[in-house]
């Protein structure tokens, strides 16, 4: 089954319809949002790529003013991206640039679909250090929205479409990073067990939905039905749920109810990333036809974040991680371009949605993109 004409008119639209959506809605009325408790500054740690992530965050930052980026789903992964960085050392640069981005569009600012939830991840994530009300009203409205707005499937999984869904409530993997990073840092933010108990009941629905008996995830879930209908597995995709999946596990309660589940979900997935792994270090797009698409960069940075972390949680073969994260990461290094005597990512695969192996392998690559950037510092900082 492929992606109907119509939805993909609807996508087109709603990046017009989101871009031009930056204002109107009032803070939350009533909010029995936890205590916020300020978290200490970061210290530093010893971090092997420290040299190449900042050469790459610094050449970012000096052709990008915070206040131009978008806020949109792309510029949330490159923020997420910079404050790891910033966590890993400690540098106030890093977060002061998150910080002026966030502000510059918080103001009045009211969610409508999973992939303009996500820049309220970097902002929730921000005040983690401060608490700073402006941006915890803005994780409050991203909260009322999952919580209470958010068109949902019979199982209760929350529509990527959001507001645009006009009668097809649709879940995308991409939303398990865009909504899922949010509800990470709203959680470790508030420590508020409603926020654990969202994300491990989303994670369990889409696995339902759209995992394979093999590990990989599909697309979409489209009028019931999984896209692609055929056994076609979008690199990126999977790299979205291998990423997030594994640090929402470092800190949720290890007495959860549902931990468990969450751990054999996470574990068939990464055990299927390790044995896709092309010898070069790198992953194809389409992840079980490969020398069929090209190779792809910011999916490769998903994944070796995902499985150093994974392998830590025991959710993955130590060894076995070792080797392929390491791989991995010598690959992106690779594929590191320098102009004008500034570093870039080279070879990410630009915006795509759900459809035929076809149209996978027909998206083209990128250099420079946003959050092919975010991802490869996410894997650059990985904790060792």
């Amino acid at each position: 089954m492929s992606m109907r004409p119509s939805r993909i008119a609807l996508v087109a639209l709603m990046g017009i319809l989101v871009s031009a959506c930056g204002g109107g809605g009032e803070g939350v009325q009533g909010n029995n949002r936890s205590e916020c408790r300020p978290a200490p500054i970061p210290t530093p740690r010893p971090l092997a790529e420290e040299a190449l992530a900042r050469e790459l965050a610094d050449s970012w930052m000096k052709r990008h003013a915070p206040e131009t980026l978008a806020w949109d789903w792309g510029p949330a992964v490159l923020a997420y991206g910079i404050l790891d960085l910033y966590e890993a050392t400690g540098d106030s640069a890093y977060r002061t640039y998150v910080e002026a981005w966030a502000r510059h569009h918080a103001r009045g600012y009211k969610p409508i679909w999973s992939d303009n939830v996500a820049p309220i991840a970097a902002a929730t994530r921000v005040a983690r250090w401060s608490c700073d009300p402006e941006l915890l009203a803005l994780s409050d409205r991203a909260w009322l929205y999952l919580t209470e707005e958010a068109p949902r499937t019979p199982s209760g999984g929350i529509s990527h479409l959001g507001i645009f869904a006009s009668g097809s409530v649709q879940l995308w993997v991409d939303s398990l990073f865009m909504f899922g990073s949010f509800l990470l840092e709203r959680g470790r933010t508030l420590d508020d067990p409603a926020v654990w108990d969202l994300f491990a009941s989303q994670i369990r629905i889409f696995s339902v939905s759209l995992q394979d008996a093999g590990g990989f995830f599909r697309h979409a879930l489209i009028e019931g039905a999984p896209v692609p209908s055929d056994p076609v597995f979008w690199a990126r995709g999977n790299g979205w749920i291998a990423n997030i999946v594994p640090r929402f596990l470092e800190v949720m309660p290890r007495s959860h109810v549902e931990r468990s589940e969450i751990e054999r979900i996470a574990s068939r997935l990464l055990s299927a990333v390790v044995a896709t792994q092309d010898e070069g270090g790198l992953w194809w797009t389409v992840l079980n036809r490969p020398g069929e698409s090209y190779l792809e960069t910011s999916a490769t940075a998903l994944f070796a974040d995902g499985l150093i972390r994974g392998a830590a949680l025991g959710l993955v073969d130590e060894a076995d991680a070792a080797v392929v994260s390491g791989r991995a990461l010598s690959a992106i290094k690779g594929r590191i371009i320098r102009r004008d005597g500034m570093a870039v990512v080279g070879g990410t695969s630009t915006g795509t949605v759900p459809g035929s192996f076809e149209k996978y392998a027909a998206v083209p690559q990128k250099d420079d993109v946003d959050y092919g950037l975010g991802a490869v510092l996410m894997a650059l900082t990985s904790p060792k």
